[in-house]
């Protein structure tokens, strides 16, 4: 696979970014030495901000590092001074930058977290690792072929939640009261907009996070299986 631009697609596809707000070059060097410097000139030419009505940001990741630093705290694989926040969609799935290990989904209303192998950060045709810049470019930009979340009856849940509970803003997620966790329904009437980062720490207390890898291709899964590993913080 050939390296591209993939923020100028993310553009091309779907224009800027709602919501934008831009950085300044000194922002943006206090980032330096944690992100690739394709997603410092996206925040400096095109702002973070949302798309898809708010579905999904690409955001400031300083009111994530203490959740990051939280979850992460003495984890044999995962090291917090090494990760960056860089994106969330609606419903508490948290984005994040490892410097060694490029995308790690943390997926808090599921209670689990993904590492891609390390085998697909390979470029086949060259054996080489793919570079940083085209790596978050393609994670960022992955949400294009997401399927939308749905509630319990199979309906698209952000339409409901957009015309109960109003658009969210920047930080804003939104949550199931009562939590997943604690056997609440997956239904929009359930939902409240609340702060993404407090929202985010809370269902991280109610229940331990699961490190899981996708398998090998397997007959009746020609793509793999997600499965569980381990806990987060255990070896």
């Amino acid at each position: 696979m050939p390296e591209q631009d993939m923020f100028a697609y993310l553009i091309q596809e779907l224009g800027e970014p709602e919501q934008a707000r831009k950085i300044t070059a000194d922002e943006a060097a206090r980032y330096a030495d944690r992100v690739p410097g394709a997603l410092l000139r996206f925040w400096q030419e095109h702002g973070r901000g949302a798309y898809r009505d708010g579905t999904y940001w690409i955001c400031d990741p300083a009111p994530y590092q203490g959740i990051i630093d939280t979850v992460f705290k003495d984890d044999p694989q995962f090291n917090p001074s090494q990760m960056t926040a860089v994106g969330y969609d609606a419903f508490a799935q948290l984005w994040v930058w490892d410097k060694k290990l490029y995308d790690v989904i943390v997926d808090f209303l599921r209670s689990d977290v993904f590492n891609s192998s390390e085998g697909s950060r390979i470029n086949n045709e060259t054996g080489e690792k793919f570079s940083p810049d085209f790596s978050i470019g393609i994670y960022l930009s992955n949400f294009m072929d997401y399927d939308p979340d749905t509630d319990e009856d199979g309906e698209l849940l952000m339409p409901q939640a957009r015309a109960r509970l109003g658009p969210l803003g920047h930080n804003e997620v939104y949550g199931f009261f009562p939590a997943l966790q604690l056997g609440g329904a997956r239904r929009a009437e359930n939902l409240r907009r609340v702060s993404a980062p407090e929202h985010m720490l809370l269902l991280a207390s109610l229940e331990p996070l699961t490190v899981t890898r996708l398998t090998d291709p397997e007959p009746g899964h020609p793509y793999g299986r997600i499965v569980p590993v381990r806990r987060v913080g255990s070896p």
